[in-house]
């Protein structure tokens, strides 16, 4: 998909736009390039919940009025490159903030169990991530499945970590079929979107 503007939807004037609080292609290492950018709304984080309008009516009831998401990838002929989601949520109050937070923190591990279970026949391990500290408050899984995609057999590799901060909450996720997500750099670019954060929030 060609780098176009894209306008963040749902965002109150005068707030900070979401759209400034995700990465960007330079702050990725090289061979990602743009795939998809788009406003994330309350109906668009519900997807990745089975229970959808509970997580609809929870996002009106924390606050949650906008978002935005972008994608990358790597350039694979085989449809099996590395994909990097960068993703942040704004809200009405710090105290909304956190309450969903730790909502989608409960939830997050069980989620995902589900999800790579049902897509891959075999879910090797799904471990939380202790040593990533990013804002105000930072959760991390470490998802590894093997099973088929494209008709072919592999083995997923895949780092989500979202974070806190003030009335933000972003998230950084790698998925690698090549190879084991590497653990560093992801936090190194958690750490860059925490500064593009801080710095839409002060503007």
């Amino acid at each position: 998909m060609g780098e176009q503007a894209v306008e963040s939807r749902d965002r109150i004037p005068g707030t900070p736009d979401p759209k400034e609080m995700v990465l960007a292609r330079t702050d990725l290492p090289q061979g990602f390039s743009l795939y998809e950018e788009e406003p994330w709304d309350n109906i668009s984080a519900s997807r990745a919940w089975s229970d959808r309008d509970k997580w609809i009516k929870s996002f009106e009831y924390w606050g949650r009025y906008g978002g935005f998401e972008t994608t990358f990838e790597t350039d694979e002929t085989d449809m099996l490159g590395d994909l990097i989601q960068s993703s942040a949520a704004i809200f009405r109050t710090e105290e909304g903030a956190q309450a969903a937070f730790w909502a989608m923190r409960a939830g997050l591990e069980d989620n995902l169990r589900r999800r790579y279970s049902a897509q891959y026949s075999n879910l090797i391990e799904l471990e939380e991530l202790v040593r990533p500290k990013t804002g105000d408050g930072t959760f991390a899984l470490h998802v590894n499945a093997s099973g088929t995609a494209f008709d072919m057999p592999v083995i997923v590799d895949l780092i989500s970590l979202s974070f806190l901060r003030e009335v933000v909450i972003a998230s950084v996720v790698w998925r690698s079929f090549q190879s084991s997500v590497p653990e560093r750099q992801l936090i190194r670019l958690a750490e860059k979107q925490d500064q593009r954060v801080i710095a839409a929030l002060q503007s």
